[in-house]
């Protein structure tokens, strides 16, 4: 099952448009840290210059490296140095289920600080397709966010920016910034019809398109695909869209739910 939540950000001063995504800038969590330095027996206080710039390794795991994704040149770059890690076999398939922690649970890594900071890719923002319209929320941002789950070593993790998120107390701050998508917009006539698709997650721009369709006034029709796996547990806005339906706001909605049936149907079947 999808864990997904539906977050609120109260923004001052960010102005944006449905089709931006926002920017979530998040650092690796102290204990994720604490883990890689044990599991390596490298010091944080360890000072690394990299780049013409001078950080403790603590500081580059922290604010500066990818410690949640895996990439292909890691992956590559430790297997060459290590060809008979126990993972060395699976190879770039590691990206999709596990982290660099999980890595070095299976295997120790004989690297210094200096080639680990060299070697982890920069640390950067998470992008999630903003979920509302500004004329309909005001000085918010919502975002519809899928909490990443991932069992790689045994060891449950969640995703970094998505785990954060999902942590956040109420009257939290974070850093964000805007990630405008000038190309992914609503057209300007609003007579025009809009299609709009958005399986799982990827119907969060279109909560927004249809928001501020419905504050402009538009006389266009709106069609929304919609698919996840179950239709009890991850129609995701499901009473948004019910209402939209019932004010002729939105006017068809069609759904697919792929593990419901014997069969198993895609929005791409509907279509």
């Amino acid at each position: 099952e999808v864990d997904v939540r539906h977050i609120e950000l109260a923004v001052d001063g960010l102005r944006y448009e449905p089709g931006d995504a926002l920017d979530v800038r998040v650092n690796n969590p102290p204990a994720l840290v604490d883990e890689f330095l044990g599991r390596t027996g490298l010091a944080g206080d360890t000072p690394v210059e990299h780049a013409g710039e001078r950080l403790s390794l603590r500081d580059w795991l922290t604010r500066r490296r990818e410690l949640t994704r895996l990439t292909a040149p890691l992956l590559d770059a430790l297997f060459a140095a290590h060809p008979g890690h126990a993972l060395s076999e699976i190879g770039h398939a590691l990206q999709d289920s596990h982290q660099v922690v999980d890595v070095l649970a299976a295997g120790r890594v004989e690297w210094d600080a200096a080639r680990w900071v060299a070697s982890l890719a920069p640390l950067k923002p998470r992008a999630y397709s903003i979920a509302s319209a500004q004329a309909s929320v005001g000085d918010e941002v919502h975002l519809t966010v899928a909490l990443k789950h991932s069992q790689g070593a045994g060891i449950a993790r969640t995703g970094l920016a998505s785990g954060h998120l999902a942590a956040l107390p109420e009257g939290a701050e974070i850093e964000v910034e805007l990630a405008p998508n000038p190309r992914f917009r609503l057209p300007r006539d609003g007579s025009r019809d809009v299609v709009m698709i958005g399986p799982g997650t990827g119907v969060a721009p279109f909560r927004a398109f249809l928001q501020q369709r419905v504050a402009d006034g538009a006389t266009g029709r709106h069609w929304l695909f919609f698919g996840h796996r179950h239709l009890q547990r991850e129609f995701l806005y499901q009473t948004e869209w019910l209402a939209a339906l019932k004010r002729g706001q939105l006017h068809r909605l069609s759904v697919a739910w792929s593990r419901d049936g014997a069969q198993r149907r895609y929005v791409q079947h509907l279509i």
